[in-house]
């Protein structure tokens, strides 16, 4: 379709991975597609490649149908015929211009009066007034972020690619800019593309994921889907699903699955057929602990645990079981005290059948 991007290439690094990248992604105003995987997974050769900072050996890129690259037909436009918007992971302000100077930095073409009016007006977009003309160097992290995200829409790009954008900042700038920056991505409009190896961030800022591990796409689709469906167990490790078990579906019956793992029967809503092999896959944040005694609850799965271990996480508790198999909890502070959790303390394991997540196992 034209109102796509089309990405199918491969690049091969000597003494090194090879990248293999194919995949179509809507490309529509104000839509964010996240790139997503651990470092090394080939992020950012593919934003690149799509920069046109680099040139894949095999393969082609289209944009709205139009080719920014194809090896085959020996076709490869350069960056500022893509017009692209590039985000560097260091922002990359030039420290000896102020702010203003920063963002017209693209737009030496233009005359004056025009250079300064889509500033002024960038400036007003992203709450930079009064900023024009401070140094690059006298701007706190969050007013980097957002000069160079102003300079890098001053040429009004088709396509803005952002690459690992809040990983300069500290972590509490981190957490305030998430939701500035994804308000920021609907109102202006741009299609954009995003790198990141952070779940929050992912969650935050998408609307759909790519998450990719070495060098290849495992699966792509909306943000919630691939998150709460992963299609492979790369895909749920690093989607932070922490208790992943091998099982197999025994039956299927009434529209849940029965699944064996170790001495235990789990039910789970997925349509695996039966006797196929999966993986178990719960998050941490969906089993929920009581005592040994527990009333019975909606929960279809309830498992006697004892308690191997527990990991302040913050305002949370990460609670290590083992039920037969190992698991993996999260519980509030209040709760570790309420229900006296305590290592070798017996304690019940309940989640829902709909908190099972099944995934294919070789």
């Amino acid at each position: 379709m034209d109102a796509a991007l089309l990405i199918d290439f491969e690049q091969r690094f000597r003494d090194g991975p090879t990248i293999q990248a194919h995949l179509t992604l809507p490309a529509t105003p104000g839509r964010v597609a996240v790139l997503f995987g651990p470092s090394g997974a080939g992020k950012t050769t593919v934003l690149r490649a799509l920069a046109g900072l680099d040139r894949p050996e095999h393969g082609r890129i289209l944009f709205h149908g139009e080719t920014w690259c194809d090896s085959s037909a020996r076709v490869f436009l350069p960056p500022q015929a893509r017009r692209i918007g590039f985000l560097f992971q260091d922002y990359a302000l030039f420290p000896h211009l102020t702010a203003e100077q920063n963002v017209q930095f693209g737009l030496a073409h233009l005359p004056v009066a025009e250079r300064q009016e889509r500033s002024r007006a960038l400036f007003s977009l992203l709450h930079l007034e009064g900023l024009e003309r401070r140094g690059a160097r006298e701007l706190s992290g969050g007013q980097q972020q957002r000069v160079a995200l102003a300079r890098a829409l001053a040429i009004r790009p088709r396509l803005l690619l952002l690459d690992e954008p809040l990983s300069a900042l500290d972590a509490p700038s981190r957490e305030g800019l998430r939701g500035e920056l994804r308000r920021l991505l609907r109102e202006l409009g741009v299609p954009t593309v995003v790198v990141t190896h952070d779940r929050l961030e992912a969650l935050a800022l998408g609307d759909d994921l790519v998450a990719m591990e070495q060098g290849r796409v495992c699966q792509v689709g909306p943000v919630a889907d691939v998150f709460n469906h992963p299609a492979e167990l790369a895909v749920a490790r690093m989607t932070g699903i922490e208790t992943v078990l091998p099982g197999r579906v025994a039956r299927r019956e009434a529209g849940l699955a029965t699944v064996e793992v170790g001495s235990h029967s789990l039910l789970a809503l997925e349509s695996t057929p039966a006797g196929d092999a999966v993986f178990v896959c719960l998050r941490a944040e969906d089993i929920t602990l009581g005592p040994p005694e527990a009333a019975p609850t909606s929960a279809r799965n309830r498992l006697a645990c004892t308690v191997v271990s527990l990991v302040p996480e913050g305002a949370l508790v990460r609670v290590t079981l083992d039920a037969g198999v190992p698991l993996v909890a999260r519980v509030t502070r209040l709760s570790r005290e309420e229900l006296g959790l305590a290592e070798g303390r017996a304690v019940t394991a309940s989640f829902k059948a709909p908190a099972v997540r099944l995934v294919p196992r070789p």
